[in-house]
């Protein structure tokens, strides 16, 4: 949009706008030359979170940020870390006095060109599944040459917060996140999508979501997106774009309004599903024990079920799974899922073995290394298998693969 700031205060010295913020979201406001102007022209810019005159409320962010070396380059981008829905209120005028003080003017009109974007990257998907091995990674970079703060959230399909992680990202930096544990709680299984706030200018950050499976030997990509277009309108009243209006905004800017906003702390519903977890796992340590000899049988046929599935000897495969299992499927039907299958990567580890109360069934949990396709950065991948205890020996039950996506 452009505007036109003019050299009478109580005239045209400043312009007010109105659009809408979202909390959690992050957004940034920026100025430059407008057409046919030529002479630097200094602006400064504000965002409040309340539309009237009578009270203008508390600036979410005040800046001069003259990022480009030149005065005439405006820009205040930040997280928006209200509780409420707003209509925020953008002001625009010639820097650089606090209201309500004497303003400062420019000698001659001067065209203006001014935007408000919503600055907010989603990825529509992620997947995660331990029991067929799937994880996500939010795979984020910096593009931007100063240091960038970042709010990353893992949604569920109801938008509802499941965890939230906060980082600083240097300039030409980057990070990989994995959705299962580096969110303030554990994600066994589920899906959603993801949702990045940060305090950069427009484009600073990208961000792309791999899920991946070592076990099923699929994986794909959901690249995150900007939201392109936001509603805004100017506060049309004279009092808002004169002098007049300066008496009703606040004496003067807090110190800590200078600053860019602080990042959102984990949310309250990610904590609960934190204790909730925790208490299921306290609950289960206090389960019957699998005996001794049992516990050992059984690590040794869980590794060579997987050595068997890395030397790709079907037979050996077959041979380890339950008798229902063998009596209901052929082996010439086995051997077709197994073709679509590939291998995990490399480094397969047992990391526990956690036995159900009546001691006649289990789940053995692994973890293994495999490369993300984009970055090629080196991740544990973590799934498990379900034994049963039949006649005397451990015997791998058949669980048929999850999709990703159902």
């Amino acid at each position: 949009m452009q505007t036109t700031l003019g050299p009478t205060v109580g005239t045209n010295e400043q312009r007010w706008y109105v659009a809408d913020m979202k909390p959690g979201r992050s957004y940034c406001l920026e100025t430059t030359l407008g057409d046919n102007t030529a002479i630097e022209s200094d602006t400064e810019v504000w965002v409040f979170e309340t539309v009237t005159a009578a009270n203008a409320g508390t600036p979410v962010t005040a800046t001069n940020d003259d990022f480009t070396g030149l005065a005439s380059f405006s820009r205040a981008c930040f997280v928006y870390t209200g509780t409420t829905n707003f209509g925020s209120r953008l002001g625009i005028r010639a820097c650089c006095n606090d209201p309500p003080t004497t303003a400062s003017v420019f000698s001659t009109a001067r065209a203006i060109r001014f935007r408000f974007t919503d600055t907010t990257v989603t990825a529509p998907w992620w997947f995660v599944s331990s029991s067929s091995g799937y994880n996500a990674f939010a795979e984020i970079a910096n593009n931007d040459v100063n240091t960038v703060n970042i709010v990353v959230r893992v949604l569920s399909p109801s938008g509802a917060v499941l965890g939230t992680t906060v980082r600083a990202l240097p300039p030409k930096g980057n990070v990989g996140l994995s959705v299962a544990s580096n969110f303030g709680v554990t994600i066994t299984s589920g899906n959603g999508s993801i949702e990045l706030a940060h305090d950069g200018p427009v484009g600073a950050i990208n961000l792309n979501v791999t899920s991946l499976s070592a076990v099923e030997g699929l994986s794909f990509d959901s690249p995150g997106t900007r939201k392109t277009t936001l509603v805004i309108r100017p506060l049309v009243a004279p009092a808002e774009h004169s002098g007049a209006g300066v008496a009703s905004r606040p004496a003067a800017f807090p110190a800590a309004s200078r600053i860019r906003i602080g990042l959102d702390p984990v949310r309250l519903f990610g904590r609960l599903i934190a204790a909730g977890l925790l208490a299921v796992a306290c609950f289960a340590g206090v389960a019957a024990p699998v005996v001794a000899q049992d516990m050992s049988a059984l690590e040794a046929r869980a590794r060579a079920w997987w050595s068997a599935r890395q030397a790709a000897d079907e037979r050996g495969m077959y041979a380890l799974f339950e008798p229902s299992f063998r009596a209901s499927t052929s082996f010439d039907a086995f051997r077709v899922h197994t073709r679509r299958l590939t291998l995990p990567r490399e480094d397969l580890r047992i990391k526990s073995i956690t036995p159900a109360p009546d001691s006649r069934r289990a789940v053995v949990r692994f973890v293994a290394k495999s490369k993300l396709a984009r970055s090629g950065e080196v991740v544990d991948v973590n799934f498990e298998d379900q034994w049963v205890f039949e006649h005397g020996e451990w015997w791998r039950v058949y669980v048929p693969p999850k999709g990703p996506f159902g």
